[in-house]
């Protein structure tokens, strides 16, 4: 009698264990398949993300060149506008001195 209860009292724990594994390496399996799933989730988020950060580089070099142009095209607009300046202050001190001369003539014709 005291040997059938050992064995029932083994084999009851036995059984217990078993299923109680079965039951954590279900819970593990479960657990592991939402871990991948959400680790396969974080890898694409990341591809994503790597998707925009080269976007976002393409147009920041973009706009790097468009800003550039528009730089060398104002020093030129700057450069031309200088020279008309000049060129205006020339003929401006051109009028001046032909302005002189002439009433300096007109002087002169008056005094005859």
């Amino acid at each position: 009698m005291r040997q059938l209860t050992i064995v029932l009292f083994i084999s009851a724990l036995a059984t217990l264990l078993l299923t109680g594994c079965q039951e954590s390496d279900s819970s593990q399996i479960r657990r592991a398949r939402l871990i991948a799933t959400e680790n396969m989730q974080l890898k694409q988020d990341l591809e994503d993300r790597d998707q925009q950060i080269e976007e976002l580089k393409a147009q920041i070099e973009a706009l790097e060149l468009e800003n550039a142009k528009v730089i060398e095209q104002s020093g030129e607009a700057s450069i031309k506008t200088l020279r008309m300046l000049l060129e205006s202050e020339k003929r401006a001190e051109a009028i001046v001195i032909e302005n002189r001369k002439l009433e300096e003539e007109l002087e002169r014709l008056k005094a005859q």
